[in-house]
């Protein structure tokens, strides 16, 4: 009996150490370290974390942390972690600008799903396509755009794809049935807002694709008619090629 007295007491003490231990201000914060960002600033993720400098990492709560990163509208998701014995490590994973919107003095920039991230004043920070033609509404940053009509712009510029989608500038969407898009060139794109859009700008591409391998110097393309596009090249009167096969080969 005196022995297992002996240990419980034993263990009881390293217990009571371990804990005064891991109590102790060893583990308290003393830095954190944010990743991944790039749009978003430190002094943002940090400020949006509200963890003080002192807190206690051992009983820290880190989805807690994350979840408070995550209300900034650029931050898609975010991955907390202690790195021993004094820092927080924050992990972001920020959400991609597709396009930019009119937005009164100001343009908003969006994402491949349509969620508002924020407001834009200097087109050159952000080399992505500008739609027009989209109704002011009332935004909330984080959440999506609230015109539909935004769907049929992003559907096309997803489905054109690289390398072709870096060289479109304006997307217009005013009309009621069609759309115009510009690329640099300049190029201007008339398609119908009905339809395959996937497979129209699929088509596109490799219209693009092979004016470029043949050096043609395109100045327009129609794709708002069932059949073979229409090609007009610069120099050539309006109304002029049509494409040789569906593929749309010039």
């Amino acid at each position: 009996m005196p022995k297992v007295i002996t240990r419980l007491g034993g263990l009881l003490a390293l217990a009571v150490a371990a804990f005064l231990f891991l109590q102790s201000g060893f583990f308290r914060l003393e830095r954190i370290v944010v990743t991944g960002n790039k749009r978003v600033t430190q002094d943002e993720v940090v400020l949006l974390a509200g963890v003080a400098p002192g807190t206690h990492l051992y009983g820290l709560r880190l989805d807690r942390v994350a979840e408070r990163v995550r209300q900034n509208p650029w931050v898609m998701d975010a991955r907390v972690t202690r790195r021993w014995p004094a820092a927080l490590v924050i992990t972001v994973t920020e959400r991609q600008p597709v396009a930019l919107i009119p937005y009164y003095q100001y343009f908003l920039a969006v994402d491949r799903d349509g969620t508002a991230l924020g407001l834009v004043q200097d087109l050159a920070s952000l080399e992505v396509p500008v739609i027009g033609g989209l109704s002011s509404s009332e935004v909330l940053l984080g959440r999506p755009y609230p015109v539909d009509k935004l769907k049929v712009g992003l559907t096309c510029l997803q489905a054109l794809g690289q390398p072709w989608v870096d060289q479109v500038s304006d997307l217009d969407l005013s009309g009621d049935r069609d759309l115009t898009m510009f690329l640099r060139g300049p190029i201007e794109v008339q398609v119908s807002q009905t339809g395959d859009l996937k497979a129209k700008m699929q088509t596109l591409a490799t219209i693009l694709t092979d004016a470029q391998a043949k050096g043609l110097n395109l100045a327009k393309v129609d794709l708002r008619w069932d059949g073979q596009p229409v090609i007009v090249l610069k120099n050539q009167p309006v109304g002029g090629a049509k494409g040789g096969t569906s593929g749309g080969t010039p």
